[in-house]
Formats: structure tokens, C-alpha cells, sequence
């Protein structure tokens, strides 16, 4: 049978080379996770895991939010290889727009790309507007809502204050990874990529229509948060959320640009890095109460500020569980103000110019 495949013939049952090929490729790649896995690298239930005794790699979810947004704004009406409806998703949000312009024009915007496409706020803004998100549930469009609701609920893991640790894992490490899943699909097990003719897997460059690095990238992060909480207990009990949270690593990056006058490459980044740990350590120790600044300065004293701080108490307590509390009202109005400012006027962004100056869509500056 295998010399008949070898020379191009085809058996009675339709099989051929490519997809005896294609059945070996698999076979190898199930044997490659196994072996990993005896070496401590689990891969059989996440897409990335670090080694035991490695450094693991986050990527920035609030560029993954915004890199999510934008590649359903650039989609076309009807486009058959995308999962989600985008005609739907503008028609809801113009339905929005004539009963309340200057409340809900920031949907449309963001969907039209008529707002700063790189505002967090613009953008997220389309993920957590809970009458957008119900609207869509009530026109039947289930497949549109499951998807504003979930990623809507990511934002908030990541960012918002006041939910429970268990609740956070619940949306980021199930329901957020159904819904990657049920977008990649068998995809994400299988060693193809999407060349004609072949199998699509996981190196394909699209995944339903959205990005194939957008969409492991996400399945990345969730691995990694299931990595430290099973290899590194205490660091996670700790560090887990600011390791995570976008202020905090924004912080802790400008700190170290700070320190070394500039942005560091990764190369050169370790050393300092090692001290900025140290410090975030200590400042944060609680034990240390013999430490008091006096005056103006008093509210930096980090001392004073983890007695209530060291457990994240502040940060899981669960009060932001009600969903017409104040605290998810104090976290969405910011973001609403946000992205109405920004959906205002129609403006011509300078990146915007210049890459249509590249295309000889515009005019020389002159």
C-alpha cells in the first residue's frame, strides 16, 4: 500500500501521500508533547508552558485587546472566512447611535476606524458597553455577543479591581480560552499551516479570520498563569496580578528606564531587573514598620501602604461582583469618557499620513 502512495497511485479508499504525510506529521508532533511532557513541559492542555525552572514570557494584553478590536473593524461586510458577523456588529451599533449620538457614536466609530485605533480606551470601550453587548443578544446575534461578552469580561480580569482571584481565573483560564478554542478549533493541535491543498493548523496565519498570533498569544498567557500557579505557589499567591495587571508592569518598566536613562533591550535588562525585584520586594514588606516618611512624601510610603496591601486584599476583595455597583460604574465611565472624546471628530493621525504617503494615497509634505 505504501509503495502504491510512493508512486502517486490512489487506493480504493481515497487515501494519498498528503495525507499519509499529514498523519505521520501529526503522529510526530502527539509523540514531541508527550516527551516534553516527561520533561516537565506540559503542552497537552496550553499552547505555551515555560520549563519548570525557566522564565516565562507575558505578553501585553491590553495590545492583544486592541489588536483584537482592530482586526474586526478591518474586516469587511459578508467577509465568508471570518467567524463573527461584522455587518451585524455595525447595524447594532448604529441602532445605538440614532437613540443616544453622543453616548453610544464611539461604537460606530471604532468599527468604522474613525477613532484613534491605538486608544485603549476607544477600543476596550466596544467590549464593555453593556447595552452594545445586550442589544446584540436581543437581535440574535449569539455568536457576536458571546464575543463582546467574553473578551469584555477579560478586560476587567486583567484590570479591574475588586473581583475575586477565583472569579479572575474562572474568566481568563476557561471562558476565555473556550472561546479561543472554539475559534482555533482542531487547528491549534495540528503542525500545518494553511498551504493550499494541506491541512490548516496551528501555524496558519489566520484562525477564522483573526489573527493566528493574537489568538495564541491570549491561549499564551493563560498558560502561563496556570504555569506559576502550579510551579510557584507562593510567588502566585503574590505576585500573581501584578504580574499581569498593565499598570503594574507599566510601572515597573518605566522604573527600570528610569534607573538606566533608557528603554533597555532584553539583553541588558537582567541585571537591573534583579535589583528592581529587590526593591518591589522590600518596599512592599510589611514587617518593615520602622521606616516612615514624613510630610508631602508620606503617601509614598510603601510600608504604611502594604499593611492593607500585602495579600491583594484590596485588589480580590469582591466587591466589584455586583454588576450595578458602584465599583464596576467608577471602572466603566472612564473608558465611556475615553472613547466618546476620541470618536468626537474624524481625525488624520500623522501614522495614518505617512502610511498613506507610502501608497501614493496622499501628498508630499511640504
Amino acid at each position: 500500500m505504501m509503495n502504491a502512495i510512493a508512486d502517486g497511485k490512489q487506493e480504493a479508499a481515497g487515501v494519498t501521500a498528503r495525507m499519509v504525510f499529514d498523519e505521520l506529521k501529526v503522529a510526530l508532533m502527539d509523540r514531541r508533547r508527550l516527551e516534553l511532557k516527561r520533561e516537565g513541559i506540559d503542552l497537552s492542555r496550553h499552547v505555551y508552558a515555560p520549563r519548570p525552572d525557566d522564565r516565562a514570557r507575558v505578553y501585553c494584553h491590553t495590545h492583544l485587546e486592541k489588536c483584537n478590536v482592530q482586526c474586526v473593524a478591518g474586516k469587511k461586510d459578508g467577509d465568508a472566512d471570518f467567524i463573527l458577523d461584522v455587518s451585524a456588529l455595525r447595524a447594532v451599533a448604529k441602532e445605538l447611535e440614532e437613540e443616544k449620538p453622543e453616548w453610544y457614536h464611539a461604537l460606530v466609530a471604532a468599527l468604522e476606524k474613525t477613532t484613534d485605533m491605538q486608544s485603549q480606551g476607544a477600543l476596550t470601550y466596544l467590549l464593555i458597553e453593556p447595552k452594545f453587548r445586550e442589544r446584540l443578544k436581543e437581535r440574535g446575534h449569539l455568536k457576536e455577543y458571546a464575543w463582546a461578552k467574553i473578551m469584555g469580561m477579560v478586560v476587567a480580569a486583567y484590570d479591574m479591581d475588586g473581583l475575586t482571584q477565583h472569579q479572575r481565573t474562572h474568566i481568563l483560564e476557561k471562558l476565555h480560552m473556550l472561546l479561543i478554542y472554539n475559534i482555533v478549533g482542531d487547528q491549534i493541535f495540528l503542525p500545518f499551516g494553511a498551504k493550499k491543498g494541506q491541512a490548516k493548523g496551528v501555524r496558519a496565519t489566520h484562525f477564522a479570520g483573526f489573527a493566528a498570533g493574537n489568538c495564541l498569544a491570549f491561549a499564551a498567557n493563560v498558560g502561563v498563569r496556570a504555569w506559576l500557579r502550579r510551579t510557584k505557589p507562593r510567588a502566585y499567591a503574590h505576585l500573581n496580578e501584578t504580574s499581569f495587571s498593565q499598570n503594574d508592569v507599566e510601572n515597573y518598566n518605566g522604573e527600570m528606564a528610569q534607573q538606566m536613562g533608557f528603554k533597555p533591550e532584553e539583553s541588558k535588562v537582567e541585571a537591573r531587573a534583579a535589583r528592581t525585584d529587590y526593591r518591589s520586594s522590600v518596599k512592599h514588606d510589611a514587617s518593615r514598620r520602622n521606616f516612615r516618611l514624613r510630610g508631602s512624601k508620606r503617601k509614598y510610603d510603601f510600608c504604611n501602604y502594604s499593611d492593607d496591601h500585602t495579600t491583594l486584599g484590596w485588589w480580590n476583595a469582591g466587591h466589584a461582583m455586583d454588576p450595578l455597583g458602584t465599583r464596576r460604574r467608577s471602572y466603566y465611565m472612564p473608558i465611556a469618557k475615553r472613547a466618546r472624546s476620541d470618536a468626537k471628530t474624524r481625525t488624520a493621525f500623522v501614522r495614518s499620513f505617512h502610511k498613506a504617503y507610502r501608497l501614493g494615497a496622499a501628498p508630499a509634505i511640504t
